[in-house]
């Protein structure tokens, strides 16, 4: 079967750093490769990144390390397998630099999606501890990042309060590290309970020069809850009004009272009543 040369271009990743360092400088993220194959065996190449193992590295300067162009061929031949020779590589040698590194502080970014059983709700927003992380790597790089995301969290139909550790993602596709590799995520669960109040009714919009009197001064209003906010709750936490402009000016009428404010974590709101009677005349 007859070969044939072809440049192909690979992404490559780095494992294996000394020490647990990571290089200051920006590292290449893809490296043109020329080869020789079977024209079957270069259609089957695929797109996953090349890894190179950096637990080797030759010393070239006080800080500076290199991998030489015989461990990048080596690397790349060993995951591409014996039947694809490795004629040259471009950049034939790749450079690390530890002592180029600066650190800052970025925010935790929750990645999570939730559902919950019927009648249950998240009572206050979603806590992560720590909320930011010092993340340490080359300026070029660190300058990319503006938050660190938590591996993705699925929770389905809680009916309790979570509360546990969930790993980060590294950054920076492995050129930068973090001061901790994983924070405390926290989602208030509660159920809701039917709970009831009443609320007086108010005109808005209404001339001075006029006295209104209602049928029904005051409204119950029947809602679910969580159970620890109940005790919470004032009639002031609702706000129920009928409009003038939407009443007949005629004298009397039924108007339409609505509910136009509550706590967030209030649901289901039902007003006793909505129609209510009313009867305008002139001050004295």
């Amino acid at each position: 079967q007859k070969d044939y040369e072809q440049q192909i271009t690979l992404a490559i990743a780095y494992t294996g750093f000394p020490s647990e360092k990571l290089p200051g400088n920006k590292l290449p993220e893809k490296v043109s490769v020329d080869v020789r194959a079977s024209g079957f065996t270069l259609m089957s190449i695929g797109d996953d990144p090349i890894t190179l193992d950096c637990s080797m590295l030759k010393r070239f300067g006080n800080e500076v390390f290199i991998l030489t162009s015989s461990k990048i061929k080596s690397g790349i031949a060993s995951q591409l397998g014996s039947d694809v020779e490795i004629i040259s590589v471009n950049p034939d040698t790749i450079f690390f630099n530890f002592g180029l590194r600066i650190s800052r502080k970025v925010p935790v970014k929750l990645n999570v999606k939730y559902t919950l059983e019927e009648n249950y709700c998240v009572t206050d927003s979603m806590k992560v501890q720590p909320e930011f992380v010092t993340i340490s790597g080359a300026e070029n790089v660190l300058e990319k990042i503006k938050f660190v995301p938590t591996e993705e969290l699925i929770l389905k139909d809680l009916e309790s309060s979570f509360k546990e550790k969930i790993r980060l993602k590294t950054p920076g596709k492995g050129q930068a590290d973090l001061s901790v590799d994983s924070v405390l995520v926290f989602i208030p669960v509660e159920k809701l309970v039917e709970s009831e109040i009443e609320v007086p009714v108010t005109v808005k919009n209404f001339p001075d020069k006029l006295s209104i009197k209602l049928d029904v001064e005051k409204v119950t209003v029947t809602f679910l809850s969580p159970e620890s906010k109940i005790k919470s709750l004032k009639a002031s936490s609702f706000s129920v009004i009928m409009d003038y402009r939407n009443l007949n000016k005629k004298g009397e009428g039924t108007g339409e009272a609505v509910l136009v404010k509550h706590p967030s974590f209030v649901k289901n709101c039902i007003l006793s009543e909505t129609d209510i009677d009313y009867f305008i005349s002139k001050k004295r």
